[in-house]
C-alpha cells in the first residue's frame, strides 16, 4: 500500500501490484503495474475497528478485558 496523490492534490490509499511481462524469450520487455484506490475500504476498516473497541456512550476505549478481570465471582 501506498499514499498517493491525485492530479488535483487529495491524497489516496493505493494498493500496487507489478509485474514483469516477459517476452518469448525469457527477457522482461516492460512491466505491468495494476492500481487500485482502495481510500474507502480503509476508511471504513478503521470505522469498524474504532467500533470495535470503543463504548460510543462514554466515548472511551474499552479494550478487551484481561483474563482476571474476566473471572465473575
Amino acid at each position: 500500500m501506498l499514499i498517493n496523490r491525485h492530479k488535483e492534490g487529495t491524497e489516496y490509499i493505493d494498493l500496487t501490484l507489478i509485474s514483469p511481462v516477459r517476452q518469448p524469450n525469457g527477457e522482461i520487455s516492460h512491466y505491468l503495474a495494476i492500481k487500485e484506490d482502495i481510500t474507502e475500504p480503509k476508511i471504513i476498516e478503521e470505522e469498524n475497528r474504532n467500533l470495535a473497541f470503543s463504548d460510543p456512550l462514554t466515548i472511551k476505549a474499552s479494550l478487551p478485558a484481561s483474563p482476571f478481570q474476566q473471572i465473575i465471582f
